[in-house]
């Protein structure tokens, strides 16, 4: 499930026969211009919180690619989206494999068809853990989470985060909003690979029935349950 795992990052990087949380994205999932000052502002954050605040669902599509250090392409994949708060998210991969991360909010399932898998893991822990949680958790902990630098040019407001945490995965989040909307998420990670997720047909506050994030294995499935 290599999509799946960097999300989880951004909520997603693992190898097809394994699943390693970096965290991801959504996204969340988590960009784009270097900022214009470097000092720390309590306005960059409250902006971001604003932002962020006006979101109670996200859906639209998604297109994520991997890049090493010397910029080669590692991965390119694309799906589609749901996510509300809190930490409801229907993140589906349709090329270049089918993949589906879904979390009804308590439980987090990764379901790999090809390897007729899927594992089970704690939402609320593997939210926590990834950039995605910008979009489905509580938004007072962004502050507590990361340093947040801004800088806005015309419709665009770029913020750029740094985790306080040390042992991070990553060593830079950048979220681009354009029309305050969110467009891309560059999630910059300790091997210097930068996971690009940029959003298409993005569309906020509709509403989404709960059964989009229900998740009923399908017969005969290898269930790996990771959740104590």
């Amino acid at each position: 499930m290599v999509v799946v795992r960097s999300l989880l990052l951004i909520i997603s990087r693992a190898s097809r026969d394994h699943i390693q949380m970096k965290s991801h994205f959504l996204v969340v999932f988590f960009i784009v211009s270097l900022l214009c000052s470097p000092a720390l502002t309590a306005s960059d954050v409250n902006l971001l919180i604003k932002l962020l605040r006006n979101i109670s669902t996200l859906t639209g599509e998604f297109t994520q690619i991997i890049v090493d250090e010397e910029g080669q392409e590692l991965e390119n994949s694309q799906g589609f989206f749901d996510i509300a708060r809190p930490s409801k998210m229907a993140w589906k991969i349709t090329t270049p494999l089918e993949q589906q991360i879904i979390s009804d909010g308590e439980l987090l399932w990764l379901y790999d068809p090809d390897l007729d898998q899927v594992i089970v893991e704690s939402a609320k822990l593997s939210f926590n853990k990834s950039p995605i949680a910008l979009f489905t958790s509580d938004l007072s902990l962004i502050s507590k989470r990361y340093k947040v630098e801004s800088k806005s040019t015309d419709s665009h407001l770029n913020f750029v985060l740094t985790p306080n945490d040390s042992s991070s995965m990553f060593d830079e989040i950048r979220v681009n909003f354009v029309n305050e909307l969110p467009r891309s998420i560059d999630l910059l990670d300790r091997f210097n690979h930068k996971t690009t997720i940029f959003f298409d047909k993005v569309e906020l506050n509709t509403v989404i029935t709960d059964s989009t994030f229900n998740f009923i294995p399908p017969p005969n499935i290898d269930i790996v349950n990771n959740v104590r």
